[in-house]
């Protein structure tokens, strides 16, 4: 005696509350499921990229990282003075120069930081 799937899905009612799907359903929820979490996580990581380009001579100002790592420096800027560009690298590294354009700046800095 064969039982159909008619006569099934009652029983998985009664036991799950829910409706018995079939795997192709089930695997077309999946992909819906998918795109809609890819979609919200483009959209939530979007917020913190750049939207500006680097070009050689911008005056930017520098990130005070130093602050971050210590306990007493709260009441520090957050940015260091304008420093100009005079290099980008190929790996996002920029090599700055004073404000004025006279010193070099001996340490590179990464783009993000900046």
């Amino acid at each position: 005696m064969l039982i159909g799937l008619r006569c099934w899905q009652p029983f998985f009612f009664l036991m799950y509350n829910k409706k018995a799907r079939l795997p192709c359903e089930v695997q077309e929820n999946i992909k819906v499921t998918q795109e809609k979490k890819k979609k919200a996580y483009a959209k939530r990581k979007g917020k913190n990229v750049n939207a500006f380009q680097l070009e050689e001579g911008m005056f930017v100002p520098k990130r005070n990282y130093k602050k971050i790592g210590r306990k007493g420096s709260k009441m520090e800027p957050n940015w260091i003075g304008l420093c100009r560009i005079s290099n980008i690298s190929d790996n996002n590294v920029v090599t700055l120069k004073s404000g004025d354009g006279r010193l070099k700046l001996k340490n590179k800095v990464q783009n993000e930081h900046l």
